[in-house]
């Protein structure tokens, strides 16, 4: 962003890319179940509603956290130390997302592995742990 009007382009982009998203998944839905109509029905949105409720809370819960510092920060000094604060965790930041990252790519593999074969679930969890290990220990 070169301009401060740039940031008015954020959600724009944002909207764009979430239709082309849905756009997707609406074709993938399409291509499956031969049929391009929709038909919910109240027990079937009940159904898929509870757990997103549940991951709704569970992700708002970790970006308050996420953020509380910063916040708190902003609440009890100002701008300046909120921009000097955040512009030294910088680097942690992005070392945080990437193992954030590794953890939601693992966990559609443990899923399968816990629901298949526990043997291969603890094996699998393991090296996970390994490998967390061995990136996590010069870090912190």
């Amino acid at each position: 962003m070169q301009d401060p009007g740039d940031v008015l382009w954020v959600p724009v982009v944002q909207l764009a890319g979430n239709l082309a998203m849905a756009g997707y998944f609406y074709q993938r839905f399409v291509a499956s179940q031969h049929t391009w109509l929709v038909r919910p029905t109240f027990q079937g949105i009940r159904q898929a509603l509870a757990p997103s409720f549940t991951l709704g809370a569970s992700r708002g819960l970790a970006l308050l956290s996420f953020n509380f510092d910063t916040l708190l920060i902003g609440f009890l000094l100002n701008a300046a130390a909120v921009g000097l604060y955040s512009a030294a965790y910088r680097p942690l930041t992005a070392v945080l997302i990437i193992s954030a990252t590794y953890g939601l790519g693992l966990f559609p593999a443990l899923s399968r592995a816990f629901s298949e074969n526990h043997q291969q679930f603890r094996e699998l969890v393991l090296r996970s742990l390994r490998l967390t290990a061995i990136c996590a220990i010069p870090v912190g």
